[in-house]
Formats: structure tokens, sequence, C-alpha cells
């Protein structure tokens, strides 16, 4: 079993390589995702995604991204309790494999 995860949204922060203090020069960034819904008739929300990244693409993202854009992830779900920012909480983010933009 495995889990995958599709997001079709905007860049709402880019990604920052400090804010995980990872070994693995992880960077995060936020995806602002519409909802399918109205919370209020006639006023659509938008919910902000947490993704992580390989150093890699977050350079690349970094690189070719600005906030606004458009973008298309593909990634699993990650559990991050044990990460010593978040020891205390049960908290699934996006692991990101893939990207595109979208125009």
């Amino acid at each position: 079993m495995s889990s995958f995860v599709f997001i079709e949204g905007e860049v709402a922060t880019m990604p920052d390589f400090e804010v995980l203090h990872s070994i693995h020069d992880d960077a995060l960034m936020h995806i602002r995702v519409r909802r399918p819904f109205d919370d209020v008739p006639g006023r659509r929300e938008y919910d902000l995604i947490p993704v992580t990244m390989w150093n890699g693409i977050g350079c690349e993202i970094r690189d070719r991204f600005e906030i606004g854009d458009r973008i298309k992830i593909t990634g699993r779900l990650l559990n991050i309790e044990k990460q010593p920012l978040y020891e205390h909480y049960h908290v699934m983010i996006v692991r990101a494999h893939e990207y595109e933009k979208l125009e």
C-alpha cells in the first residue's frame, strides 16, 4: 500500500530551506487550494496545504515560480509527528515527488 496525493493550486509561499532544520536540506512551501464549495454563499474559501520537498525540487521551484503561479504537485502523505517542531502533534503533510507548472 502507498499513498498518492495530487494537488493543483497556486504557490502561496516560496520554498523555505531554513524552517525545517533538515539534514536533507528539505524545503517547506504552501500551496493555496480552492475549496470545492462555498462556506458563505457566493464566497469561495481556500486552504493552505503544507508541502515538503527535497533540496533539488525546492531549488527548481524557487527558480521557476513566483507567488500566485499555478502549480500541480504529485507526492505522498508524510507523518511528521517525530520531527522536533511537531513532536506533540499528529500531523500529515504532503511530500512532493514531482511538480508541473500550469499555464
